[in-house]
């Protein structure tokens, strides 16, 4: 357990030393910038255009930072060969693996209670109020990064970190559109697309179960199940994928 610890610590504190978590900063602050400029125009005070544009805006900055970072771990691991840590110490390639991914969870959880923080403040500025309601998302976009991180360290296993970061990308956006292409598929009656869409649905990680953006921006209620079953799926599905990992990295010739 305290070797865990001590990789968690390292991985951590290495990634949040780097320069693009400087970037991270800047350009938070300047995509803040624009929304408080948005909210004062008066359709952005009817619409909330500040909600909409930060909540967009730092969903894809969460995501793409945490795959960044991911991409930077794995690169420097392949190219400074540091997978002799596992092999030349008491280290086993099970602790090994947790704590690194451990470590940039940390780290995603760090940015992302930063940013929620700011955006508490914020709120409380521009709407003269403190609102809690649209900081749900933040912590749903945490838990999002979260798994698109599991499935990094699935496929990095089984592939380059550059492919793995695609995959990664490219089933984020899958994944948000795989509600609708269930509907689409029950629509058109079609049994063989039907069975095909319930098997991407099941099997594919659903990251549109995260996005409750437009009923945190309408202040529509939102359902217990709701709440939990993200937080459910994001451990469970995660469980898998490092399971999985762990399992292929403990017989990979290193």
């Amino acid at each position: 357990m305290y070797a865990i610890k001590t990789i968690i610590y390292y991985t951590a504190l290495s990634l949040l030393r780097q320069k693009i978590t400087s970037f991270f900063l800047i350009t938070t602050i300047f995509l803040i910038g624009i929304g408080t400029l948005m909210s004062t125009v008066d359709i952005g005070i009817r619409f909330r255009l500040f909600e909409n544009i930060l909540l967009a805006s730092q969903t894809l900055l969460i995501h793409l930072f945490a795959w960044i970072y991911t991409f930077e771990q794995w690169r420097k691991e392949f190219s400074q060969n540091l997978f002799v840590l596992p092999l030349s110490t008491d280290i086993s390639r099970f602790q090994y693996l947790v704590g690194r991914y451990l470590g940039i969870v940390s780290v995603v959880i760090i940015l992302s209670s930063s940013l929620l923080l700011i955006d508490l403040v914020l709120l409380r500025v521009i709407e003269q109020q403190w609102l809690f309601f649209p900081l749900i998302q933040i912590f749903f976009i945490c838990l999002s990064a979260i798994l698109s991180i599991s499935c990094f360290y699935f496929f990095v296993n089984i592939t380059s970190p550059i492919q793995a970061m695609l995959y990664c990308i490219a089933l984020w956006f899958i994944g948000h559109g795989l509600d609708e292409f269930v509907l689409f598929s029950q629509a058109d009656k079609n049994s063989l697309l039907n069975i095909f869409s319930q098997v991407l649905y099941y099997f594919l990680p659903n990251f549109s179960v995260y996005d409750l953006t437009s009923a945190i921006i309408n202040r529509t209620n939102i359902t217990l199940y709701q709440l939990v079953s993200p937080i459910i799926y994001t451990f469970g599905y995660s469980f898998i994928l490092i399971y999985l990992s762990c399992l292929i990295f403990s017989k990979k010739n290193l």
